[in-house]
C-alpha cells in the first residue's frame, strides 16, 4: 500500500478548487507585530536598510541569549518589526526578553493583572501591545474564553484569527513566535465537564501520538498542551480546507474518483491506528476532516474532543445527526463500528455532493434508515433503550416509511459497482454486520489505485 505522503504528491487539485479558495498554512510569516525583537540576527537586522533601525544589546537583566531593543532607542521606534525570511535551514535563532525587562520596556501596554502575571512566565515572546485588551473577565457566562484578535496566548503565541467553534472551546489560528510557524489552537472552556473532556482528549492525542511516532497514518499532530488563565489549551499543526468546505467550493458537485479512492484509503488508514489502540473518535464527518494543503490529496482527521476509550464510554448520545449510526439512535450500545458508519456517510457525500441521511430529527432519520437499508432486523431493535419510539412491540414502525425504496445500489447506480458495494458495507443496520478499517483497506475498490 502507498503512504500517505506518497498519495499527497500524485494529485492535482486545482481543477477542483477555484484559485481564491482558503489557502494553504503559508511558510513564512510576513510583517509580524511584537513589542518583542524579531528572530532575525544583530547583523541581518543592521543591515537590512528597509527595516526600523535599532541596536541589538546582550542584557545582563535579560534570559540568556537574549536580544532587546537598547533602552535609549526604546522609545523612539515603533513597535513593528517586518520579518519576511525565515530559512528552514538553519531553524531562526529563538529569542525572548525576561518577565523583567517586558515590564520595563512594555509597562504600559499590559494591564493590571498582566503586570503581576507575566512574573510566572520565564520567557516572554509576545505581549499584544497593538490590541484593546480584555480588561475585565476572561471569561463568558458559558465558559469561554473572551479571545482578542492580535493578543497574546501565554506571553507566547499571536492570536490572528477565529477559526470555529464546537461544545468543548474555541479553535484560532495563532502564530507561535517561538518556533516561527502558525499553529491552531483549541482554547477549552472553563467549566468542570469540559476540562474534564479536554483532559480526556489530551490524554487520547497522547496515545495516538505513541502510535503513529512517524506521523503518517493521517491523524492530526498535537505539538503541545498548556494552561491559561485556567483554560486548558490544546496546540495543533494548522491544516487547511475541511472536506465540507471543499465541496461547497466545488458547488457540491461531488469529488473526482480519483480523490474519493484517496481520501477513502487514508481515512481507513486513520481508523486503523485510532481502533487499534481501542480509541472511538464518535465524531466523524467532512467537518472533521482537513486537507493538509489546499491542492494536495493528504488529509487528517481532527477533533477528538468527543473520542472516548472502548470500554469507557463517556457519552451515550454522540455522532453529528446527519452521520449518526442507528445504534446511537434507539441507545443499544456502540463500538468502534460507529466511525465505520460515518465513513461510509462522507463517501457517499463525497460521490454524490449531498448527505445520505440529511434529516432536521431523529423520527426522519429512522425513517431514512428504513427508506435505505429495509427493516431493521429486530435482534438489533430489541437492544435499544429507546426502541419503543420508533418501533412498536410487534415490530410495526410507529412513523410511516417505505422500506428499502432507496437502497444504496440505486442512490450510487451511475457509480462503479465496487465503490457501490464498500459504501453498502459501511451502511448496515448491526454494528457487526459493517466492514472494518483493516477491511476497507483491503477493499478490492480501495486497492484498485494501488500497487501491489
Amino acid at each position: 500500500m502507498q503512504s500517505e505522503n506518497q498519495l499527497e504528491d500524485k494529485l492535482d487539485l486545482s481543477l477542483l478548487i477555484p484559485e481564491n479558495s482558503i489557502a494553504s498554512p503559508p511558510t513564512t510569516e510576513p510583517a509580524i507585530k511584537s513589542g518583542i525583537p524579531s528572530t532575525a540576527s544583530t547583523t541581518s537586522l543592521s543591515n537590512n536598510a528597509s527595516s526600523p533601525k535599532f541596536e541589538c544589546v546582550q542584557n545582563p537583566s535579560c534570559s540568556l541569549n537574549t536580544q532587546v531593543k537598547s533602552p535609549e532607542k526604546a522609545n523612539k521606534e515603533p513597535h513593528l518589526y517586518p520579518l519576511h525570511i525565515k530559512p528552514k535551514k538553519p531553524p531562526p535563532e529563538v529569542i525572548f526578553i525576561s518577565p523583567t525587562r517586558a515590564l520595563l520596556d512594555y509597562f504600559e501596554f499590559l494591564t493590571e493583572y498582566e503586570h503581576n502575571e507575566i512574573s510566572y512566565y520565564d520567557e516572554i515572546y509576545f505581549v499584544g501591545d497593538e490590541c484593546e485588551k480584555n480588561k475585565g473577565k476572561f471569561d463568558d457566562e458559558d465558559g469561554y474564553y473572551k479571545t482578542v484578535i492580535g493578543d497574546h496566548l501565554a506571553y507566547r503565541y499571536e492570536v490572528k484569527e477565529f477559526l470555529g467553534c464546537g461544545t468543548f472551546g474555541h479553535v484560532f489560528r495563532c502564530y507561535d513566535y517561538k518556533r516561527h510557524i502558525e499553529v491552531a489552537i483549541k482554547i477549552i472552556r472553563n467549566k468542570i465537564l469540559y476540562r474534564t473532556a479536554g483532559d480526556l482528549e489530551n490524554k487520547i492525542l497522547h496515545e495516538l501520538a505513541k502510535a503513529d511516532p512517524n506521523d503518517v497514518n493521517c491523524i492530526v499532530k498535537k505539538l503541545r498542551s498548556f494552561e491559561f488563565r485556567n483554560h486548558l489549551c490544546l496546540v495543533f499543526e494548522l491544516l487547511s480546507l475541511n472536506l465540507f468546505q471543499f465541496l461547497h467550493k466545488n458547488n457540491f458537485q461531488g469529488a473526482s474518483i480519483q480523490l474519493i479512492r484517496r481520501i477513502s484509503v487514508q481515512l481507513f488508514m486513520a481508523l486503523k491506528t485510532v481502533h487499534n489502540v481501542g480509541i472511538i473518535h464518535c465524531d466523524l464527518k467532512p467537518d472533521n476532516v482537513l486537507l493538509k494543503y489546499e491542492n494536495k490529496s493528504s488529509i487528517k482527521v481532527i477533533d477528538f474532543g468527543s473520542a472516548c476509550q472502548e470500554g469507557h464510554k463517556v457519552y451515550e448520545y454522540i455522532q453529528s445527526r446527519y452521520y449518526r449510526a442507528p445504534e446511537i439512535v434507539i441507545e443499544a450500545g456502540y463500538d468502534k463500528a460507529i466511525d465505520i458508519w460515518s465513513v461510509g456517510c462522507i463517501l457517499y457525500e463525497l460521490l454524490t455532493g449531498n448527505p445520505l441521511f440529511p434529516a432536521n430529527s431523529e423520527h426522519e432519520l429512522f425513517r431514512m434508515y428504513v427508506e435505505v437499508m429495509g427493516m431493521p432486523p429486530m435482534g438489533f431493535v430489541m437492544k435499544g433503550k429507546r426502541k419503543q419510539y420508533y418501533v412498536e412491540v410487534s415490530g410495526k414502525l410507529r412513523k410511516p416509511a417505505q422500506p428499502g425504496i432507496r437502497p444504496i445500489k440505486f442512490l450510487l447506480e451511475r457509480f462503479d459497482e465496487k465503490i457501490r458495494d464498500l459504501v453498502d458495507r459501511c451502511i448496515r443496520w448491526a454494528p457487526e454486520d459493517r466492514i472494518d478499517a483493516e477491511e476497507g483497506l483491503q477493499h478490492v475498490w480501495v486497492r484498485g489505485g494501488q500497487k501491489s
